[in-house]
This record gives C-alpha cells, sequence and structure tokens, in this order.
C-alpha cells in the first residue's frame, strides 16, 4: 500500500483502501488526522510505521470489542501518568542476528542489549505496580505480560555484559584473566618503547637527525620522523617517507623487537577480546525467546498506549455497538475543530469553541435529510458521524458523550466535497454520480452511506428525482443513510417516506446566524436571502429576487420562517422548563440530604444519650454499692441510738440524689394528718398521723415511724398500705436507692 502525503501530518490519499471503505471515503473523512495522531503519540518504530499506514479495521466484532477493552485498560493507566517508552533500544536486528548461529556482537550491541532488558524490567514492575490498584485488571493478559518483563533483569547475560562491557561498550581488563594477563604486557612493552623513544629524542643531535621530536604510528608500529638527509645515518627500519620526501619514518633498530612481540601480544588480545563478545553471545542467545517475546509486548503496549493517550486527549469513550441498526451520537465532536488537535496537527486554532452534534437515527427509519443553511453545520455533521463510525469500528474511543451508540458497519462510504476532476473530464455533478454508482454496488443493510449536497449540480428537479431515487434505493438495502440537501423535492421525500426523517440546523431568527444545533424533524430553509443580504448584497437586489419566486414557493417560505420561529420559542420555553426541573431536582436533593443529616444528628444523639445514661447508671450504681458495704460497716460498729441517728442521717443524703432531696421540700408544706404519703428513699409508705415542723409520723402496715418531713412526699398513689419493703429473709439488690442498714436504722430510733 502506498500513501502520498499532501499536507504535512494530516490529510492523506491512500491507493489503496480496506475492504471496510475506499481510498476517496478516507480523504473525504480526513481519516489521515486520526493516523497523524496515532504517529505522534507512539514511540516504537515498527508502531510509527504502521499507524503511518493505519486503515479502518476491518476485523470482526468481538476482536474489535477485545481491543477497546485493552485499550480502556491502558487508559487507567495513564491516571498515574504516560508510561516511559522512550529511550527503550530496540533490538529486532540484534535478536536476528543472534538468531543466526555463529554470529556474535560486539561490545556495544550486547551493552544495548543489557539496558533494553533493564529498562524492559523497569516498566513492567512499573505497570504491574499500576495494574495492582486498578480493580480487575491485574487478571488480564497484562498482568502475565507485566511479569515476563519484570523477571529480564534476571536473565544472566545481563549481568555478565555489565561485568565484562564498560559504558562505551569496550570490553573491560577483568573481563578475562587472560585478557587482564596481555593488557598487563602490552603495557609493559609500550614502556619499553617510550624509553627506546625518550632515548633518541633527548639526543644531543637530535635536532639535526629529527625533522619533529614526536613519536609517529606508521602501518601500526611506531616510529621517528627522521630528517631525508639524515636517514643513511640512522639505523633502523624505513616504514616509508612524507609525500614532499622531506621526512623518513624510521623505526629504530632497538625497537624493532619490541614492537615485533607488541604486534603479536595485541593480536592475541584482540583475538582473547573476540572469544569473550562470543561467549556473551552464546549467552545472550540462550536468552533470545525472552527477548523476542519483551519486544513483541513493548510493541503491543506501545500501540495501545498511543491509543490510550489519543483517547485521554480526545476526552474520548469506548463506544456501544448497537444490535438494531440504530445510531445515537450524543455531544459527539469532529476531533479536528478541537483546539489541542489542531495544534498538534500544525493548524491554526479554530477561534471557537466547538457545539457538539447530537443526532439520532431509529432503527425503522434509517434515512436521515438534513437541511438549513450553508455554513450551518450539514457537511461538518456528516464528517463527524462518518469520522466517528470508522474510529468505533478501528478499536478507538470516540469524542462523543455517555450513551451513544453506533451500529458495527461493514462498510462506511462518504462523497463529500467538490471532486471535479478536470484530469478525467468529470464536473461536480458527475464526479459525485460516480461516486454513488461505487456505493451501490456493496452497500446492504450494514452500511453506512453519507452523502453531501444531494441533487446539487444540474437542474433542480432532475437532481431532486434522482437524488430521492438514489435514496430510496439505499433505503430499500436496508443501508444507513445521512444526507444534505437544498433540494426542495428531496425534503419533501423524506416527510413523505416513512423510513426517513428531515432534519435541519438551526439558526438565530433574528440575526439568521448560524447556531450549528441540529433539530430532528424540522426541514430546514436554505436561507438563500437573508445569507446574502447578512454577507452585504443590496437590498434592493434580494427584494427582486424574492419577488421573482413563485407564489407557492413564497408561501412556503414563509411557512417554515413561521415554523422556525415557533420552534425556536418552544425550544426556548423547554430549555427554561428543563432548568427550572434541574432547579427542583437539585432543591429535592439538597433537602433530602438536609432531612438525612438531621436523621443522622437524632440518632447519634439518642445513641449519646443512652451512652450516658448507662455509664451514669453503672456509676451510680458502682457508688451505691461501695456506700452499702461502709453502711454495713459503720452501723454495726454504733454503740447508741444516737449516734446510729447521725449515721441515719449521712448515709440518707449520700444516698438520695440532690434532685430528689429539695423536690419533696416545698410539697411537704402542705401536708397534714390523714394524707397519704411515701418516702420514696427509704421505699415507706402511709398515712399521716402526727406532724411538726421537721418531723412526720406514719402509719404503715400497723407500725408507727417517725421521719424527717424532707424525705416524706404525697403519694403517686392511694393503694393501701402494706408492710414495708424488706424484711429479714429478703434479698437487697445492689442497685436499689438504699441499703437495708439504713432502714434498720430507722426502724431503731422510732422504737426509741
Amino acid at each position: 500500500m502506498v500513501i502520498e502525503q499532501t499536507s504535512p501530518r494530516r490529510n492523506r490519499v491512500l491507493k489503496k483502501a480496506s475492504t471496510l471503505t475506499n481510498s476517496s471515503s478516507l480523504k473525504a473523512l480526513e481519516w489521515g488526522s486520526i493516523c497523524a495522531l496515532l504517529v505522534k503519540r507512539a514511540t516504537r518504530s515498527v508502531n510509527i510505521d504502521a499507524f503511518l499506514h493505519f486503515l479502518p479495521d476491518d476485523s470482526d466484532r468481538p476482536n474489535i470489542e477485545a481491543l477497546l477493552l485493552q485499550v480502556e485498560v491502558f487508559r487507567d493507566l495513564l491516571n498515574a501518568g504516560g508510561l516511559r517508552f522512550e529511550g527503550i533500544p530496540e533490538v529486532d536486528e540484534l535478536c536476528a542476528a543472534l538468531s543466526i548461529e555463529g554470529e556474535y556482537l560486539d561490545g556495544i550491541d550486547l551493552m544495548v542489549l543489557a539496558r533494553f532488558a533493564l529498562m524492559s524490567q523497569d516498566l513492567g514492575t512499573e505497570v504491574e505496580a499500576r495494574l495492582a490498584a486498578v480493580p480487575g485488571s491485574s487478571s488480564t493478559r497484562f498482568g502475565g505480560e507485566a511479569k515476563d518483563l519484570a523477571r529480564l533483569a534476571g536473565l544472566s547475560f545481563v549481568g555478565s555484559v555489565s561485568r565484562a562491557i564498560g559504558p562505551k561498550g569496550e570490553v573491560r581488563d577483568d573481563a578475562s584473566p587472560e585478557l587482564r594477563r596481555l593488557r598487563a604486557r602490552t603495557q609493559r612493552l609500550r614502556e619499553d618503547l617510550d624509553l627506546v623513544f625518550e632515548t633518541y629524542l633527548h639526543k644531543p643531535n637530535a635536532d639535526d637527525v629529527l625533522q619533529d621530536k614526536v613519536v609517529a604510528n606508521r602501518n601500526g608500529r611506531s616510529v621517528l620522523m627522521v630528517k631525508a638527509e639524515a636517514k643513511r645515518s640512522f639505523d633502523g627500519v624505513v616504514h616509508g617517507a612524507s609525500r614532499a620526501q622531506k621526512t623518513a619514518f624510521i623505526e629504530p633498530i632497538e625497537a624493532v623487537a619490541v614492537n615485533n612481540e607488541l604486534v603479536v601480544v595485541s593480536e592475541e588480545e584482540q583475538e582473547e577480546i573476540r572469544q569473550i563478545l562470543r561467549r556473551l553471545s552464546e549467552e545472550a542467545r540462550q536468552d533470545l525467546s525472552a527477548l523476542k517475546r519483551a519486544g513483541w509486548i513493548l510493541q503491543a503496549w506501545d500501540a495501545l498506549h498511543a491509543r490510550a493517550r489519543l483517547a485521554r486527549d480526545l476526552n474520548g469513550r469506548s463506544p456501544v455497538f448497537s444490535d438494531d441498526g440504530s445510531v445515537n451520537i450524543v455531544q459527539g465532536i469532529h476531533p479536528l475543530l478541537m483546539d489541542k488537535v489542531r495544534t498538534d496537527l500544525d493548524l491554526a486554532p479554530s477561534g471557537r469553541v466547538p457545539v457538539p452534534l447530537d443526532l439520532e437515527i431509529a432503527a425503522d427509519r434509517r434515512i436521515l435529510v438534513i437541511g438549513g443553511p450553508n455554513t450551518g453545520g450539514k457537511t461538518v455533521a456528516l464528517k463527524c458521524v462518518g469520522l466517528l463510525c470508522l474510529m468505533a469500528r478501528s478499536g478507538l474511543p470516540i469524542p462523543a458523550g455517555e450513551g451513544t451508540v453506533v451500529p458495527f458497519f461493514d462498510s462506511i462510504f462518504a462523497e463529500i466535497g467538490d471532486d471535479q476532476s478536470l484530469g478525467a473530464g468529470l464536473s461536480t455533478f458527475s464526479a459525485q454520480i460516480a461516486g454513488i454508482a461505487k456505493m451501490t454496488v456493496s452497500a446492504d443493510r450494514r452500511s453506512l452511506v453519507l452523502l453531501d449536497e444531494l441533487g446539487s449540480g444540474t437542474d433542480p428537479l432532475e437532481g431532486g428525482a434522482l437524488g430521492a431515487a438514489v435514496i430510496d434505493d439505499f433505503a430499500r438495502r436496508g443501508a444507513t443513510v445521512i444526507v444534505t440537501t437544498h433540494n426542495a423535492d428531496l425534503k419533501l421525500f423524506a416527510q413523505e417516506s416513512p423510513l426517513a426523517r428531515c432534519a435541519s440546523f438551526a439558526y438565530d431568527p433574528a440575526s439568521f446566524a448560524p447556531t450549528y444545533k441540529l433539530v430532528l424533524n424540522q426541514p430546514g430553509r436554505s436561507l438563500a436571502f437573508e445569507i446574502a443580504s447578512r454577507l452585504g448584497v443590496p437590498a434592493s437586489v434580494v427584494d427582486q429576487a424574492r419577488s421573482r419566486l413563485p407564489e407557492s414557493a413564497r408561501r412556503q417560505e414563509a411557512i417554515l420562517a413561521d415554523l422556525a420561529r415557533e420552534k425556536a420559542e418552544l425550544a426556548e420555553k423547554q430549555t427554561r422548563l428543563e432548568e427550572a426541573q434541574a432547579r427542583v431536582r437539585a432543591m429535592d436533593e439538597t433537602l433530602t440530604a438536609r432531612l438525612a443529616r438531621i436523621e443522622d444528628e437524632r440518632a447519634r444523639m439518642r445513641e449519646d444519650t443512652r451512652e450516658r445514661i448507662q455509664k451514669r447508671r453503672e456509676a451510680e450504681d458502682h457508688r451505691l454499692r461501695a456506700l452499702f458495704a461502709e453502711a454495713e460497716d459503720k452501723l454495726k460498729a454504733a454503740k447508741t441510738p444516737r449516734a446510729v441517728v447521725r449515721l441515719r442521717g449521712e448515709i440518707l443524703s449520700q444516698v438520695t440524689p440532690e434532685s430528689e432531696t429539695k423536690a419533696p421540700a416545698a410539697a411537704a408544706e402542705s401536708l397534714s394528718v390523714g394524707d397519704f404519703v411515701e418516702a420514696p428513699a427509704l421505699g415507706w409508705r402511709g398515712l399521716i398521723t402526727a406532724l411538726t415542723e421537721s418531723d412526720v409520723e406514719i402509719d404503715s402496715g400497723g407500725k408507727r415511724i417517725r421521719l424527717g418531713r424532707s424525705l416524706v412526699q404525697r403519694a403517686r398513689n392511694t393503694k393501701a398500705p402494706g408492710s414495708p419493703p424488706w424484711s429479714p429473709g429478703r434479698r437487697v439488690e445492689p442497685d436499689q436507692a438504699e441499703s437495708f442498714a439504713a432502714r434498720r436504722a430507722h426502724a431503731r430510733t422510732d422504737s426509741e
């Protein structure tokens, strides 16, 4: 396949296309821009070349959906930043060389191979960590691939190369004992040579004999630069002369033996280096399968990484494919309308915020005829739908909102723009019809057909009739067809056909400026006169043009204008209604949230109160237990009735809470003989038989007891008094308000 680049990084004319579409459709839909965006996001050369020649994928639906899922995994990985593919060497050629038995790599190539393994291991470890943070991702194939890369650093040849090869690809002295010995011998021989030459350079007649006091190299041997006239008196081996014959390169006789030995040792050193490189290459050859798999993993990951980066930059989402052929594009945007994309492609900013496209085609009405004024957005809508469907079909997330659904088309064709060809002798109309003729060969119920300005370029009546027939033919084949037109007959066809719907791009009724909003079920006006006026055509010319219209056409224009105005008013009311509904929903959500918080606060307060009561009850129980034990001990130790009375007062003041001891005092002032009363702190109930300012005598079960007025209050019920609640054999619970010992003290006091 050959690709010619017609403009930098953007449109490409493809000489051969996939079975999914054809070259003219790809050009019309500006598929080359998607290729260029992917190229800029790939790092491996094989992927850059593949994306440069990328064609819409004609794989089956399961494969495309699987590809989209893989792209989503890498999109999740991008949340922690881009993956570092840059700088990882490409080793396909090195692996190919190792595949040939007997071939070996030089030091630089071995270092590149080792660096590839180490950097791939770092990437595998990073991806493995990121996968662990994405639920469910570790179980995908990428988890196993990340582990494979993470193991590369453990390959035996990596350590061997790191020890034997220096950073510049040189073989280290300690790569082998023999190499260390040979290099040490070489160093000694060079030192011997230096002594020989130093002797000559510092002789008294050196200036007369030598052309220059330096040691030169000739044919791998160290020589002196001797003047031509002195060479006969110089004892040594001549290795040549300068071009001017003024200098002879002579090896002193004393250096010949040393040079000879140095040559032999150097050859042995080179042979030892070759043996080391062969050994290291053979070691790498043992890990060749792991290296090849790592290269394949990096290539696959880089391609998915490029797709995921494009999806992120386009704010794209994975498409959902419909089973019934319906189309629903929500907030779709053509990538070339985005300033970020235009910057990537070295294009000037658009200068305005793109208006998203909302377009719907029902499964039982697959023909959509779009009208409206020029520059209103019709052609952009065609390109947007076509490009988004191509991207979805190729496993690329699309720049559209949630709820977008497109069919899994088997073919996508577009006839957009002016394809007039002087070379082929075709007019604009002829070129359009020729393109449509090619579409009819393969269009079927799984095809998308996009036709721009159908019926134009010829007589309006004939163009409308031909356009309607073309649409009807595609409809009978079951294809999904989107048509833009100014032809009134085609708009009428869309309104009458049960398989078609009409739509138009709205405009501002006051200024006739386009809004780029697609309105379904509304045939659009072309607004030729209004646009002419807006662009500066004299009003007299426009008025004369209006007068030339037939009466029926003027009525039709008036009806359409009124309809557009009413539609705009209705849309404005609908917008206000939706805004009001949104405010009501927001208020309802706010109130619901507030009620939920109030209920939570109530529950928390109830729980806090319960906990405080429980803690207070436990603390009081503990206090009374301790008081009970102390009272028992003190009462047992009391010797006189006066001491018992004193202890009784002390004990009762500690047993009765302050709120209970103060409350009855006011009530006691209104007590009188014959009242039925109770002493809550002691558990006694009875009738008052006598009372003074400080004491009350009550009859309880035939016993007379004298109590302080502060301990008595009117009984809550008038149940006849019975015996006191305690008897000598009855068990006293620790949580009761007073102790048994205190009551015994009361009884003794009364009897005295």
